[in-house]
C-alpha cells in the first residue's frame, strides 16, 4: 500500500491505496486497545469473552473504539471552540459565494441608487430641502451600507424592529378590549402613545399626493443661474439641486438607464439653448464648488462625497452617449480638472469613467476628440492611486490592437496617432511599461512559435496580419523613442532589455515566409529594425535580408504593363499579377535603395565601416552587370558611390589615429558627431522624400475633389457621358506614345550622365536626381 501511495501515477489508485492504509491503521489501533484491556483484567478471559471480542472487533468502529487520552483532553478543552470556528468559516464562505454570484447585479443597483438618490430628494416643492443634520445621518447610513460584513446584522435588526412593532400593536388592541377606561385616559392625556408608527406612513402619503399633483418642472436659464448663485453663497441644498439638474441634462440624450428602467428625472429641459447653458455652467463651475464646500483641509469631504460621486457617474454616462462633437469636446476638456477628485472615491467609479473615455479614444473618428480623451486617460494614470495605472496601460493597448485590424489610406492617420498615444503613456513609468510590454511581446512570440510548429495557413494568417504588424510597430516605436532619450538612468535600462526579444520576433516574421509575395511585409519589418538600430546605436545586420530581394525571379522578367498604382507600403502581400507589373518592381528597387542607405547611415561613423561595406558593394556590382533597366542601374550606382565615398572618408581619418582596437572607449568615440558624406546625402534624400509625400497628399485631395465635381457634372449632363467615353482611348494612345519615346531616350541620357561623372566630381546634393518617369 505504501508503494502504491508514493509511486503510483494514477490518481484513483493512489486514493484507493490511501483508504486501505487508513483502514489498516484503524485495525492496528483496535488490536492494541484490546491487548491493553486484557492486561488490565489480568488476562482472565474465557472462550466466550474471546468470541465476544472478535464479534465486537468486526462489528464496527462505533461499538468497539475507545477514545485515547489525547482525544478526551481535546473534547473537554477545545472541541466546542473548534466547532464554533468552523461554523463561522462556513458562514463566511457562504457569504462570499453569494457575493460572487450577485456581484454584477449589486454593482448596477448601487450605481442606480447613487444616481437616483439626489433626484428622489428633490421631487416636490421646497420640502425636498433637508437640514445639515439629516444629511450627516444619511452619510453615516451610506457608509454602513458599504460595509459588506454588517449587512446580515442590519437585516436582523430591521426584522427585530418590525416584530416589536407588531407585538406592540397587538398589545394595544388587547388593552382596548380588556381595559377601555385606561385607553380613554391615555387618549385624553397623551394620545401620541396610541399613534405609534403611523407618522411615517402619513408623511409619505402626503408627499406622494403632492408629487402626483405637481409633476415635472420645466428647467430654465434663470433657475440654473439662481441655483448656481445659491451654491456659490454656500447653500448645500442648492448645490444638490444643481447636480440633479445636471443629471437631467446628462440623461436627456438617452431616457433609460443600464437596467432598462426609466430614469426618474424631476426636471424637463426647455430647449437646446438651456441644455447648452446647463452643461457649460455645470462642467465649468462644479470644480470650484467642490473646493468651496470641502475647504482647504478637506474637513467637510464626507458631506459632499455623494455629490462628487453623482457628478462622475453622470459625466461618464454623458460621454458614452453624447452625439455632438462640440459638446463632447467641451465635456472632455473640462473633465481634466476634475480627475484629482477620483483619488478620493471608490475604484469602481474611476473604472467606469475610464471605460467610457477609452471607447471615445478608440472609436471616435475625430482626432481632436481622441486627443482630449487621451489627455484624460494620461491624467488618470498619473493622479489616481497606483493600481489604477495598470488598467489604463492595459486598456489603451488592447483598444489600439482592436482598432488596428485594417491599415489603409483612410485609417493610417488614426492608427499612427493611437500608436503615438500608447508610446507616450508607456514612457511615463518605464518600470510599469516593462511589465506590460514583456507580456505582450511574449504573446507575439507565442503566435510566431505556433506557426513554426504547425506550418498551417491559419497560423500564418495570425502572424501575417495587420494586428500583429501594428503591435510590433508600437513596441518598436516605444523602444526607439526610449533609447533616443539623452539621459539613461536605472529605470530606463529595464526597457532596453526588451530590445533583444523584440528584434528576434521581427526577424522570425521575416523568415516565416520568404516568398516574393510577402516582400512588402519584409520591408516594413526591416524599417522597424532600422529605426531601433538608429536610436540605440546597436548592430543588427539587415543588409542580408535586403540583398536577398535582388535575387528575386520577378526582377529578371520583363514587366507586363504598369498595373494599378498601388502604395505597397499599405499592403502586406502582392498578388501574381501585381508582382509582374512595373510598379511592384520599381517599389522593390526603391525600398532596397532607401533601406540600405538607412542601415549604413547609422554606422557611417563606425571605425569598421570600410570592412562592413565590402560584401555589399560586390553584391550590388554583380546585380548592375546583369540589370537592363536604366533607372534601376542609376539607383544601385548611387548606393555604390556613396558607400565608397564614405569608406574613403573613414579610412583617411583612421590613418591619423594613435590607438589600437583594444581601447574600446576611443573606438566608440571615433568620429562621433561628424558629418560624413553618407549622412549628408541621406539627410537630403529624406527631405526630398517628405516633399514628394506632401505633393502626393495634395494630389490625392485634388483627385477626391475633382471626382466629386465630375460626379455632380455627370448627374447634371447625362448626355455628354458618351462623348467623353469616346475621347478616352485617344488620350491613352497619346500617353503610350510619350512613354515609348522616354524609354528610347533613356540610354542616351544615362550615357551623358556617366560621362559627366567621369569628368567632374559632383556634390552629394547634385548626385541626387529624379528621372522623368519618377
Amino acid at each position: 500500500f505504501f508503494f502504491f501511495f508514493f509511486f503510483q501515477q494514477n490518481r484513483e489508485n493512489r486514493l484507493q491505496s490511501f483508504r486501505f492504509l487508513l483502514l489498516f491503521f484503524d485495525w492496528i489501533d483496535r488490536d492494541r486497545n484490546m491487548a491493553v484491556g486484557n492486561k488490565k483484567s489480568g488476562g482472565k478471559s474465557g472462550g466466550k469473552s474471546g468470541k465476544d471480542e472478535k464479534q465486537r472487533r468486526f462489528a464496527g468502529h462505533s461499538t468497539y473504539h475507545k477514545d485515547s487520552k489525547r482525544t478526551k483532553k481535546f473534547k473537554n478543552k477545545h472541541l466546542q471552540e473548534e466547532i464554533e470556528k468552523r461554523k463561522k468559516i462556513q458562514l463566511i464562505k457562504g457569504r462570499q459565494k453569494k457575493r460572487s454570484t450577485e456581484e454584477e447585479s449589486e454593482e448596477e443597483e448601487e450605481e442606480i441608487e447613487e444616481e437616483d438618490e439626489l433626484s428622489k430628494e428633490y421631487k416636490g416643492d421646497e420640502k425636498y430641502l433637508n437640514e445639515d443634520e439629516e444629511d450627516e445621518e444619511e452619510d453615516d447610513e451610506g457608509e454602513e451600507e458599504d460595509d459588506g460584513e454588517l449587512e446580515g446584522e442590519e437585516e436582523e435588526e430591521e426584522e427585530a424592529a418590525s416584530e416589536d412593532f407588531a407585538k406592540h400593536k397587538k398589545e394595544l388592541e388587547e388593552l382596548k378590549k380588556n381595559d377601555p377606561d385606561f385607553v380613554k385616559f391615555l387618549e385624553e392625556n397623551d394620545s401620541s402613545l396610541l399613534e405609534f408608527g403611523n407618522e411615517d406612513g402619513e408623511d409619505q402619503n402626503e408627499d406622494d399626493d403632492e408629487n402626483e399633483g405637481e409633476g415635472k418642472k420645466v428647467l430654465t436659464n434663470s433657475m440654473i443661474n439662481s441655483m448656481l448663485k445659491g451654491a456659490k453663497n454656500g447653500d448645500k441644498n442648492q448645490l444638490k439641486r444643481l447636480m440633479v439638474a445636471f443629471r437631467c441634462g446628462c440623461f436627456s440624450t438617452q431616457g433609460t438607464t443600464k437596467t432598462g428602467q426609466h430614469a426618474e428625472l424631476p426636471f424637463e429641459i426647455a430647449g437646446d439653448k438651456t441644455f447648452a447653458h446647463l452643461m457649460s455652467t455645470g462642467l465649468k463651475n462644479f470644480n470650484y464648488l467642490f473646493q468651496l464646500f470641502t475647504g482647504s483641509s478637506n474637513q467637510n469631504w464626507s458631506k459632499i462625497e455623494k455629490v462628487v460621486k453623482a457628478f462622475f457617474l453622470n459625466v461618464s454616462h454623458y460621454i458614452a452617449t453624447c452625439a455632438s462633437n462640440d459638446a463632447l469636446l467641451l465635456a472632455l476638456n473640462q473633465l481634466e480638472s476634475y480627475i484629482t477628485w477620483l483619488s478620493k472615491l471608490n475604484s469602481k467609479i474611476s473604472k467606469k469613467l475610464l471605460k467610457s473615455v477609452l471607447d471615445r479614444w478608440s472609436e471616435h473618428p475625430d482626432l481632436d476628440v481622441k486627443a482630449s480623451a487621451f489627455r484624460n486617460i494620461r491624467e488618470m494614470a498619473l493622479k489616481v492611486p497606483f493600481p489604477f495605472a495598470n488598467s489604463c496601460y492595459k486598456g489603451v493597448y488592447l483598444n489600439y490592437v482592436r482598432e488596428s485590424k485594417f491599415f489603409n489610406p483612410s485609417t493610417t492617420q488614426k492608427i499612427e496617432f493611437m500608436a503615438d498615444c500608447v508610446v507616450e503613456l508607456y514612457l511615463l513609468d518605464p518600470i510599469l511599461a516593462y511589465q506590460h510590454a514583456f507580456v505582450y511581446i511574449r504573446q507575439l512570440a507565442i503566435h510566431l512559435r505556433n506557426f513554426i510548429q504547425t506550418q498551417t495557413k491559419e497560423a500564418l494568417s495570425h502572424v501575417y496580419s495587420w494586428q500583429f504588424i501594428n503591435s510590433i510597430r508600437v513596441w518598436s516605436n516605444l523602444l526607439s523613442r526610449h533609447a533616443s532619450s539623452a539621459s539613461l538612468g536605472k529605470e530606463k535600462v529595464s526597457l532596453n532589455q526588451l530590445m533583444f526579444p523584440l528584434v528576434q520576433v521581427i526577424l522570425g516574421t521575416i523568415r516565416a515566409n520568404g516568398s516574393p509575395r510577402y516582400y512588402p511585409l519584409r520591408f516594413i519589418c526591416i524599417d522597424f529594425i532600422n529605426n531601433i538600430v538608429a536610436s540605440s546605436q546597436s548592430l543588427v545586420n539587415t543588409s542580408s535580408f535586403i540583398l536577398e530581394v535582388l535575387a528575386c525571379a520577378d526582377l529578371k522578367k520583363k514587366a507586363k504593363g504598369v498595373g494599378n498604382r498601388l502604395n505597397f507600403e499599405l499592403h502586406l502581400k502582392a498578388s501574381k499579377s501585381q508582382r509582374a507589373s512595373s510598379t511592384f518592381q520599381d517599389f522593390i528597387i526603391g525600398k532596397v535603395h532607401s533601406s540600405l542607405l538607412q542601415y549604413f547611415n547609422t554606422h557611417s561613423t563606425s571605425i569598421a565601416f570600410p570592412e562592413m561595406v565590402i560584401p555589399v558593394i560586390s553584391h550590388l556590382k554583380k546585380f548592375n552587370k546583369k540589370c537592363t533597366v536604366p533607372h534601376w542601374k542609376r539607383k544601385i550606382t548611387q548606393i555604390i558611390e556613396q558607400l565608397e565615398k564614405n569608406s574613403k572618408y573613414v579610412i583617411n581619418h583612421r590613418v591619423q589615429i594613435d590607438f589600437s582596437p583594444k581601447t574600446h572607449e576611443k573606438t566608440k568615440s571615433f568620429l562621433v558627431g561628424a558629418k560624413t558624406p553618407l549622412s549628408q546625402y541621406y539627410k537630403q534624400l529624406k527631405t526630398n522624400e517628405e516633399q514628394i509625400k506632401q505633393l502626393k497628399k495634395y494630389d490625392y485631395e485634388d483627385e477626391k475633389n475633382s471626382s466629386s465635381e465630375d460626379e455632380n457634372n455627370e448627374d447634371e449632363n447625362g448626355g455628354e457621358d458618351s462623348e467623353a467615353e469616346e475621347e478616352k482611348p485617344a488620350v491613352k494612345k497619346e500617353e503610350l506614345s510619350k512613354s515609348n519615346k522616354r524609354k528610347k531616350e533613356a540610354p542616351k541620357r544615362t550615357a551623358k550622365k556617366q560621362a559627366k561623372r567621369e569628368g567632374k566630381k559632383e556634390d552629394v546634393v547634385e548626385d541626387f536626381e529624379f528621372s522623368d518617369d519618377e
